[in-house]
């Protein structure tokens, strides 16, 4: 509510007042009133804004949050929209005081991160941030909204929703996350240590199953190394955040695609790494010229925590599959494991000329094979938790091309210990 002061007459000066403002005690963060004159005979002065910012009362809001955007443009209704929005990341610092600053990145409409600030409003039932963000120089200006509600799951997990929009609809939209770990705050015992995942790819594309290891400090920092299902190799690193979640966006290709997702770490489940949603685009055309129509996908991740001392002698044997479009390329034998050493027995004679092997300490593993039509393929992959106890392999094969082409050919590579 306002109730205006009157100033004293002043018939060619400024009138000056004072004005008292009541705002509701949950409030906090920046306000923001316009203020006008108006003489007797109906005359209006132009409004003048007035704002001011007070400590936040939902500290929960303070600190540095992270996120990813994935679209929300139909990829059929509107592909060449649908495609500039891939993804994006943001970033933002909320102060004490409410102002915000931070950066925004969408790709690959755009080739770098740009910056925004504002003030984040305390409502009723939450936060909200709003902010006009510019994301192609000479382009029109698209707004960009964060909320937080002051749920129990949501202000204890520090889990903020965040959409973009243009003035007809949204483009994307995403959650960001509270960085909440630290030295003097570690990450549970159960959520420290190496996890490994694989990532679904559906067939018709015609590549092999992708993977990543993701290494989670007791300081909440997470360090990702993996490859995508075209045997592109992709690194991530930040924080963990609230909820144990893990906002990934990597762009890859001279920027024009790569993958986007939100990692969900819950060590009590048996799939204990996983992701409803992985976004995964390869340009078309790219200079490699395979798979020439390119990849736009949303893929699921499922992997578990993996232990570093593993040892192979535990296995009384490793089944190695292959297979991908081109029957020549299959591949499905039975290795014996040497109870003493752990040592993996090829095949003898070994008509398919295989090499394998197997890091323990990380899981990965790496070797070749002899297509049907005689044909080096080599192969990578990695051992994942099944939740149960054992571990499964999964991972990519990449085979030379057959005579009088060009093409190489894609598969997946899976590998079984056998108890």
């Amino acid at each position: 509510s306002t109730t205006p002061v009157f100033g004293e007459e002043d018939l060619w000066g400024a009138v000056s007042g004072t004005w008292q403002v009541d705002v509701p005690t949950h409030a906090g963060g920046g306000d923001q009133i316009w203020v006008r004159g108006i003489d007797e005979v109906g005359n209006v002065s132009a409004p003048v804004a007035v704002s001011w910012n007070r400590p936040l009362t939902l500290t929960s809001l303070v600190g540095t949050w992270q996120g990813v955007l994935q679209r929300t443009i139909n990829l059929e209704d509107s592909p060449a929209l649908a495609k500039a929005f891939s993804f994006g990341r943001i970033s933002l610092t909320s102060t004490a005081k409410g102002t915000v600053s931070g950066k925004l990145g969408i790709y690959p409409l755009m080739s770098a991160d740009v910056a925004f600030t504002g003030v984040m409003y305390q409502v009723e039932g939450g936060a909200e941030f709003y902010s006009k963000v510019t994301l192609v120089k000479g382009g029109e200006p698209f707004w960009l909204i964060c909320q937080l509600k002051n749920t129990t799951v949501d202000s204890l997990d520090h889990v903020m929703s965040a959409q973009l929009l243009d003035t007809i609809q949204y483009c994307a939209e995403g959650i960001l996350v509270a960085t909440t770990f630290s030295t003097a705050h570690p990450v549970p015992i159960a959520s420290q240590g190496l996890f490994n995942a694989g990532i679904a790819t559906t067939p018709a594309f015609g590549v092999g199953t992708g993977y990543f290891s993701a290494s989670v400090a007791k300081t909440g920092m997470v360090t990702i190394s993996g490859k995508l299902g075209d045997n592109t190799p992709f690194t991530w690193s930040g924080p963990l955040g609230g909820a144990s979640l893990i906002p990934v966006m990597v762009p890859l290709y001279s920027n024009k695609g790569g993958v986007a997702g939100l990692l969900n770490l819950n060590p009590t489940l048996g799939a204990a790494l996983t992701c409803e949603r992985f976004s995964w685009v390869r340009p078309a055309f790219l200079a490699d010229k395979q798979l020439i129509f390119g990849i736009d996908t949303d893929s699921t991740v499922s992997g578990g925590k993996y232990t570093p001392a593993i040892n192979l002698k535990s296995f009384a044997n490793l089944g190695l599959v292959a297979e991908g479009e081109d029957p020549d390329c299959a591949l499905d034998v039975t290795l014996n494991i040497n109870p003493t050493t752990g040592a993996i027995l090829l095949p003898s004679p070994n008509p398919d000329a295989i090499k394998l092997t197997v890091t323990s300490t990380s899981g990965l593993f790496t070797g070749s094979y002899l297509t049907l039509d005689g044909k080096t393929s080599t192969y990578w992959g990695l051992l994942i938790g099944d939740g149960a106890g054992g571990y499964i392999g999964q991972g990519l094969f990449i085979a030379d091309p057959v005579i009088g082409q060009t093409l190489k050919r894609f598969g997946n590579v899976g590998m079984f210990p056998n108890p």
